[in-house]
């Protein structure tokens, strides 16, 4: 089951941002014919980025697979086995949703759009760290 990432607003307007500011400043530079290695070295950089930004957003997200938890990102994947997580962490922030600590490795921050959904489904495949049960119990 995938589940799409939620890209902060404020990370999303300063790409917008910069992207334009930088494509503005680098054709203006190439137009009056001022040759400018940082102007190139520049835009191929933010056209990079926001190729990344792009991937992220239409393809990217959180995948659960029969013994692992994907994570798509741009072009970086990231494959997280189940037995490896030792805790989830509900964030209020509004940056994060949620951390999956696993013990000596570094946590794992996620954030989606569908927030009750994930943790449904990834207390279906560790039901073991559902407080909620366990608190009925």
């Amino acid at each position: 089951m995938r589940f799409k990432s939620r890209t902060p607003r404020l990370v999303a307007i300063l790409l917008a941002f910069l992207t334009v500011v930088v494509v503005m400043s680098s054709i203006s530079n190439l137009a009056q014919n001022y040759f400018s290695w940082f102007s190139i070295i520049a835009l191929s950089a933010f056209v990079l980025a926001l190729a990344n930004f792009a991937l992220e957003r239409f393809a990217g997200g959180y995948f659960f697979g029969d013994d692992e938890l994907t994570i798509k990102s741009g072009v970086f994947r990231h494959r997280i086995p189940y037995n490896e997580i030792r805790k989830i962490d509900i964030s209020e922030g509004k940056l994060t949703d949620f951390e999956l600590d696993r013990g000596q490795k570094s946590p794992v921050t996620i954030v989606v759009r569908d927030k009750e959904g994930f943790l449904q489904e990834f207390y279906r495949h560790r039901p073991d760290l559902d407080d909620n049960k366990k608190d009925a119990e």
